[in-house]
């Protein structure tokens, strides 16, 4: 192993360091009067874009926001803001000021769909200067939707390869791979190896390698590293540890003893 580089450090004039009131290294501006505050570095009030935004704070909030030159517009005029549901019903009307730039607008929590108008009122009329896009409140109630979802990506097979297996298996166009193994993974913790019957043995062969069971935590069990097979439909022994070993490595013992009402143990 060749030696190590030996650096050696330049001493400083008068020592190691030493304390100085004035720059030590010239200064390019040295000498240059400070430049004057120019108007032209401020930002402006209004960039005259007239746009307008609408964004849902909470269940029960949006906040609107807009860029608007008020300059082309009567003094008297007094602008408006409204929300309205996405099928055009006004739910709530507020005058502004030429010097606002936000509103705040409390609605219902019930998950509707709204959008923001800004306009002028002139009499009966209305002269529309700015609208938003549609924006959807969230829900203001606790989902019904108690289902957790899981699924265990197999570290071994990549993205593409996955989706080429699964994508033949989707139940809807819209069924993502990960959502169809999802799907799957749940079939084969309550149906087993049962839901391999009929399939191609290629494609048998290849979902079984993914619900082979995981090594455990620190690679306590080297044998499950190797794909396990099911040669049968019905639920064996074999099957059964194998399928503990699964659920150990995804959850709690406690969580797959409730599965399966109480017949898993830990392993020793």
């Amino acid at each position: 192993m060749p030696a190590a580089p030996v650096f050696q450090k330049k001493p400083a004039r008068g020592g190691p360091f030493r304390l100085s009131p004035d720059p030590v290294v010239p200064s390019p501006w040295a000498g240059v009067p400070p430049a004057e505050e120019d108007e032209i570095d401020e930002l402006p009030q209004t960039y005259g874009t007239q746009a307008l935004y609408l964004v849902a704070c909470d269940p029960e909030k949006l906040f609107a926001y807009w860029d608007i030159d008020w300059s082309g517009f009567e003094s008297d005029d007094e602008p408006a803001i409204r929300i309205c549901r996405a099928d055009g019903q006004v739910v709530q009307s507020a005058v502004i000021d030429h010097s606002d730039a936000g509103h705040y607008a409390g609605i219902a929590a019930d998950g509707g769909t709204y959008f923001a108008e800004l306009g002028v009122p002139r009499g009966e009329a209305w002269r529309s200067i700015a609208r938003s896009g549609l924006v959807t409140a969230p829900p203001g109630e606790v989902s019904t939707d108690v289902v957790a979802r899981y699924v265990t990506i197999p570290s071994q097979m990549r993205f593409r390869a996955l989706g080429e297996l699964l994508n033949p298996l989707a139940q809807s166009p819209e069924e993502t791979p990960v959502e169809i193994l999802a799907r799957m993974q749940n079939d084969f913790v309550v149906q087993g190896p049962a839901m391999f019957v009929g399939m191609l043995p290629e494609q048998r062969s290849s979902l079984e390698s993914l619900f082979s069971p995981a090594p455990l935590a620190g690679g306590r069990d080297a044998s499950s590293h190797a794909p396990v097979t099911f040669p049968g439909a019905a639920p064996s022994e074999a099957w059964r540890e194998a399928l503990r070993r699964h659920l150990l490595h995804s959850e709690t013992l406690a969580a797959a003893q409730a599965r399966f009402g109480g017949s898993l143990t830990s392993p020793g």
